[in-house]
């Protein structure tokens, strides 16, 4: 399975695949075809500025009992990457509404999950509409409406957290972790 070059294809809809064929696990897949999901999916990551998922998938492909070569470069890029974020500098990733909305959503709905590094996030760049956003954490749950420019500060004592952002299908955003 080859990714799909820069520039062609829906990337956002590969990483939903990706991580969904990935679900059967290399016993399932085989080692060269799991190994090479795992790549495709640290590069997607990657691509979107996922560092937290990209920094499981890439301890998942050093664990694999067999690496491609062509995941060297990536795990270094995935080092960089987790430099910048633990430097305290602002980073951004881009979102965007494309997944099944599971529950309490209208026909027409979408959704996009992502578990950030940091405490407090920006959202900016929104193109499109956002219904709602919920922090799912470990601790507590918390829903609210956001728009361009607006901050939201997750406290520490809620846990890990994944954000679920419900909107209009194909919205973008961009989300800035301070």
């Amino acid at each position: 399975m080859a990714p799909l070059p820069p520039g062609q294809g829906d990337h956002w809809q590969s990483l939903t695949y990706v991580r969904r064929a990935l679900w059967g696990g290399e016993n399932a897949l085989g080692t060269e075809l799991y190994t090479e999901l795992l790549r495709q999916r640290l590069q997607l990551e990657l691509s979107f500025g996922y560092v937290k998922d990209a920094g499981e998938t890439g301890d998942r492909l050093e664990k694999a009992r067999k690496q491609p070569s062509s995941a060297a470069p990536l795990l270094e890029v995935l080092a960089k990457a987790k430099e910048r974020a633990a430097s305290g500098q602002p980073f951004e990733v881009q979102g965007k509404l494309d997944q099944s909305c599971e529950r309490d959503c209208p026909e027409g709905t979408a959704a996009w999950r992502y578990r950030p590094l940091r405490r407090t996030v920006v959202f900016q760049g929104i193109q499109g509409r956002i219904d709602n956003v919920e922090a799912d954490c470990d601790r507590a749950i918390s829903k609210g409406t956001v728009q361009d420019g607006t901050a939201w500060t997750i406290p520490a004592s809620w846990g890990d957290c994944t954000l679920t952002v419900r909107g209009s299908r194909g919205t973008l955003l961009g989300l800035v972790e301070e």
